[in-house]
């Protein structure tokens, strides 16, 4: 790569003449930069990009009609824009690939080494392009014991990278691509405070405040892009990409209740109200958004953002005899995320279940619960997990912040811990059986990176 920087500096004339036997107070900052930058990542013609950048400071302190402010030590305002790439995928993506086999046929009693294509060539792949702007202020007063900093900010980003799928006929299974843009804007602000200042304690404080929000603004010609999905034989869309939401949306289907007798199923036979993957008494049950009598991607709605509106931090430092010891805390004010736990600790056999499970629904004890019944063995292992993530994983969407001092999904739950095995029993209808487990990890992505790893599903097959 190839970097040029430009500064310059500007001041009044009047200081020249005033200051001619010594340097003028500088008023006006200016900085130019501009980039060439190269990645092998990339494919032939793509492979070099120019990103420029600019910035310019207005010190405003050393206006002479702030000369007389002693209280100030520094008041600047901070503009800036550039453009920057991302290359955040491994090297010579763009080419095609061939593996070695071998498998193949026998010639002269023996298999001998045969190569096949394995990867799609990408020939148009290029650099992921941001273009930012920020506006800031600076503002420092009582000889540094006060300082502010607020800042501006607004970036777009295009030419996303990302890993599209494609069809099974194809013999592939995914292709790297540019595609999509989103948008990012926000506010911060800092203050720090040097509260005592002494030859051997100073304790100083500094209070952040941050609000950020990310938007998908184009995925091309995709209806969704999923980032993460369900466990499960059936999968579905927990963490996605849709064009108009949050970047690091949730989704889900909208929750039901259960079903309480055949005749309620018999009615919805015909009004399509709700949808189910097992229609049995005691079975979770979900709203048919499409009425088209089938739970499917259609169906799901959109279920909050993860990402917080008001987020940042509060520090403490202390200086005392040389040592230096520091207290910090960190906050962060909405925001929901998935309870990943219920999806085993809440109706499965394979588990300790939550102790609000002893209210789910049962044809004698409890048959007008809405909490599922627990895990039933006459139904398919596969069914049962796609019910157990439909509603554990999708209905229980609870704000980030509750989750710090109220860990309950809702109010009837008496408490997080597990049952002993004699309650564990009671609510179990049969012993346990075997099945496929499904290999979940207990974790979902926070704030989602725009490359490299997110698969896009196609809206039409290629083949037909």
């Amino acid at each position: 790569s190839a970097v040029l920087s430009v500064l310059c500096f500007f001041t009044p004339f009047e200081d020249f003449v005033n200051n001619s036997f010594s340097l003028p107070t500088l008023v006006y900052y200016l900085t130019v930069t501009g980039r060439y930058d190269g990645a092998s990542n990339f494919a032939a013609n793509n492979k070099w990009a120019f990103f420029p950048s600019a910035a310019l400071k207005w010190n405003i302190s050393n206006e002479n009609f702030l000369k007389d402010c002693n209280w100030i030590d520094d008041l600047s305002l901070r503009l800036s824009a550039g453009l920057t790439g991302n290359d955040a995928i491994s090297t010579y993506r763009s080419l095609a690939t061939l593996s070695s086999t071998t498998g193949g046929y026998l010639f002269d009693g023996s298999q001998p080494v045969a190569f096949y294509r394995s990867r799609l060539d990408s020939p148009d792949l290029t650099w992921e392009k941001t273009t930012a702007y920020n506006v800031a202020i600076d503002w420092s007063m009582f000889k540094g014991r006060l300082n502010i900093t607020a800042e501006a900010y607004k970036s777009k980003t295009t030419d996303l990278l990302m890993s599209l799928a494609v069809a099974a006929q194809t013999g592939y299974t995914s292709r790297w691509t540019n595609i999509g843009s989103t948008s990012n804007k926000g506010i911060e602000l800092s203050v720090e405070s040097h509260n005592i200042v002494r030859p051997k304690f100073h304790w100083s404080t500094t209070l952040t405040l941050s609000h950020n929000e990310q938007k998908v603004d184009d995925i091309g010609s995709e209806d969704f892009i999923s980032a993460y999905n369900s466990p499960g034989n059936n999968p579905y869309m927990m963490y996605g990409y849709v064009k108009g939401y949050p970047l690091n949306s949730l989704w889900g289907f909208k929750y039901g209740g259960t079903w309480k007798s055949a005749e309620e199923r018999e009615e919805n036979a015909v009004t399509k109200t709700y949808v189910s993957p097992a229609n049995t008494d005691g079975g979770p049950r979900y709203y048919d958004t499409n009425h088209d009598g089938v739970l499917s991607r259609e169906d799901l709605i959109y279920q909050g953002n993860a990402d917080p509106y008001l987020y940042g931090g509060l520090q403490n430092t202390f200086y005392i005899h040389g040592f230096k010891l520091g207290v910090y805390f960190a906050y962060s004010l909405g925001g929901k995320i998935y309870n990943y736990s219920e999806i085993y600790m809440a109706g499965s056999q394979f588990a300790n279940q939550y102790r609000y499970m002893l209210n789910a629904w049962h044809p004698v004890r409890n048959p007008n619960s809405d909490i599922p019944r627990a895990g039933e063995s006459r139904h398919q292992n596969r069914i049962q997990t796609v019910e157990r993530a439909l509603y554990h994983a999708v209905v229980h969407v609870r704000p980030q912040e509750k989750m710090l001092v109220d860990e309950r999904p809702h109010p009837e739950r008496i408490g997080r811990k597990p049952l002993s095995v004699e309650k564990v029993q009671r609510i179990r209808p049969r012993r346990f059986q075997r099945g496929n487990l499904v290999d979940a990890a207990p974790y979902g992505p926070g704030r989602l990176s725009q490359a490299p790893h997110h698969h896009i599903q196609p809206s039409v097959e290629i083949l037909t």
